[in-house]
């Protein structure tokens, strides 16, 4: 997973690609240490046909999304139409 870190002494952004177990200490550059930025991560959602990065399958209609999110447990769209 990639980790980001200010360092509060002198501003610098840092970005670090470490396992989830690795410590997550991190000292800058000017010698302090640094504290983790917890942010949002990229997701991306693509609701046209083909590849579905969501399910991880290729769909060909909307029945077949429905079929898919049904066997995985998620809800349907109209399942989530109905709790927003």
């Amino acid at each position: 997973m990639i980790y980001e870190f200010v360092c509060d002494e002198c501003g610098k952004h840092y970005e670090t690609d470490q396992k989830m177990n690795d410590s997550h200490e991190y000292t800058c550059e000017c010698g302090e240490k640094t504290r983790r930025i917890y942010t949002a991560t990229p997701h991306k959602v693509d609701f046209r046909h083909g590849y579905d990065v969501g399910l991880g399958k290729y769909i060909d209609n909307k029945s077949q999304r429905e079929s898919v999110r049904r066997e995985k447990g998620l809800l349907t769209e109209h399942e989530l139409r109905e709790i927003l």
